[in-house]
């Protein structure tokens, strides 16, 4: 066996360990050409700023199912983080009221009302409402609004009444609403008693009133001054702000239904999309039918499977109307859809378009650097989902309370020269198990080439010497 020389055992080392850092190294330039779509993002993006670019149809279309080939490359060709999230945000309730401090002077006082002083907090938005929480019952009174941003010049704002007929009905009335909102620092709320007295010189009086054409009054109560415990002003009546969904839509129109031998009405369309809803526009004046959505990726006759399955219906009675042309159902990007609508006896209806919509999906990165254009590239369905840290930071529960910049997407761009990859893509677990057995392969070469190295260098038995000492 032909031993192995230093110098071959080191070109071994080293062909040994760049076969470890090939499988180790992470590659961060992102290579366009692997791609076979591309969109370019054209605008002066600004280093660890936000951006949302909204995938269009067109980018949905193009790319794999759930997004997993996209990618974004800076003006270096520099992968570059993402997120994608949908368009919607969730119910919450907002902080819309606000409580307004008594001014340190005492109320102005004249027969039958009183005038109270008040400040709303200096960081607040225009007001249209203005609550009086007071554990009075029994009353009715007139306000007298007034406002200003000085404390010297008041204008009038409104006038309006409140009252409570608790003891009889149960009517109470404690808010002032105004036409529009007012905007001002300072306010004076003048309360004047309306009650009217029962017998001269006594205490005794009634309170009237008149409400939606009905007459309440309550007579032999006490004159009583109206307590507050807080006056408070609000920028609206709700105070939640309701979820929001924004939907991207695409209209198949030039359809071509065909009948089966049960009679049904078959429709394919090729999609290459997800939906959450679909939408029919049908002529077909009344009817009831039931609907089966089928899915594809190969439009081979014998591979659909089924989505969903539901009715749509149209009832244009005098005495009753109702109609259902959509079915609500999610599920992810499939390439090819049918549609069966079981007529049974009836004439097939006159399908004019089937309308896809989807929750709209937006993709937020930052900025590794100051460029004039970015790159977002699609169509490479032999790629994994990438996991960034971004998605940490930027998620579905606040990227609405996120400041970013909006790009718009050019048009897609199809690379001619793509070629779909050769490479045969291994798993971690596959990776660590070739790293592994290489270091092992390695690591006894080296023990070979030293025993090697130390046989050569250790010097062999003088036999010379031991036959001269025998003759003597």
């Amino acid at each position: 066996m032909k031993k192995i020389t230093p110098v071959a055992a080191i070109f071994l080392l080293t062909a040994a360990m760049a076969s470890i850092f090939a499988f180790t190294g992470v590659a961060l330039a992102l290579d366009p050409g692997e791609f076979r779509y591309s969109v370019e993002l054209n605008e002066q993006i600004k280093k660890d700023s936000i951006y949302q670019v909204h995938l269009t149809p067109d980018i949905i279309e193009r790319s794999a199912a759930g997004g997993t080939d996209l990618r974004v490359a800076s003006h270096d060709t520099v992968e570059v983080p993402f997120v994608v999230l949908e368009n919607n945000t969730p119910a919450e309730y907002v902080s819309n009221y606000y409580t307004l401090e008594y001014l340190p002077q005492p109320p102005e006082e004249e027969t039958g009302s009183v005038t109270y002083a008040m400040k709303l907090p200096d960081k607040h938005q225009p007001v249209r409402i203005f609550e009086i929480d007071t554990p009075n019952n029994d009353f009715k009174k007139n306000i007298i609004l007034y406002g200003s941003n000085d404390k010297s010049n008041w204008n009038f704002i409104t006038e309006e009444t409140i009252f409570d007929f608790l003891s009889q009905v149960n009517l109470r009335k404690t808010e002032i609403k105004l036409a529009s909102a007012v905007d001002y620092l300072y306010y004076k709320i003048k309360i004047v008693d309306t009650a009217s007295s029962g017998t001269p010189g006594g205490d005794s009086k009634s309170i009237k009133l008149k409400y939606e054409g009905l007459d309440f009054s309550v007579d032999n109560i006490k004159t009583q001054k109206l307590q507050i415990n807080r006056v408070a002003a609000k920028t609206g009546v709700n105070v939640r702000k309701d979820h929001t969904v924004a939907y991207d839509e695409k209209l198949f129109s030039s359809l071509s239904p065909q009948k089966d031998k049960s009679n049904n009405t078959v429709i394919d369309i090729e999609a290459n999309l997800p939906f959450d809803r679909i939408s029919f526009d049908i002529t077909t004046t009344y009817y009831q039918r039931k609907v089966s959505i089928l899915s594809s990726e190969t439009g081979a006759e014998k591979t659909y499977t089924n989505v969903v399955e539901s009715s749509i219906y149209n009832f244009p009675m005098m005495d009753f109307k109702s109609s259902r042309n959509e079915i609500y159902f999610s599920t992810p990007k499939h390439r090819f859809y049918r549609f069966i609508i079981e007529n049974k006896n009836n004439p097939a209806l006159t399908i004019n378009s089937i309308k896809y919509e989807w929750v709209r999906k937006d993709l937020y990165f930052v900025a590794l650097s100051d460029s004039p254009k970015y790159l977002l590239c699609f169509g490479n369905p032999a790629l994994k989902k990438p996991e960034y840290d971004i998605q940490n930071f930027i998620h579905q529960g606040n990227w609405y309370k996120q400041k970013y910049g909006v790009i718009k997407t050019g048009d897609v761009i199809l690379n001619t020269a793509y070629a779909p990859s050769t490479k045969i893509e291994i798993k971690p677990e596959v990776e660590k198990m070739i790293l592994t057995i290489i270091v092992i392969f390695l690591v006894l070469g080296l023990g070979y080439w030293l025993y090697n190295l130390i046989s050569q260098m250790t010097p062999p038995p003088d036999t010379d010497d031991t036959n001269n000492s025998d003759e003597h």
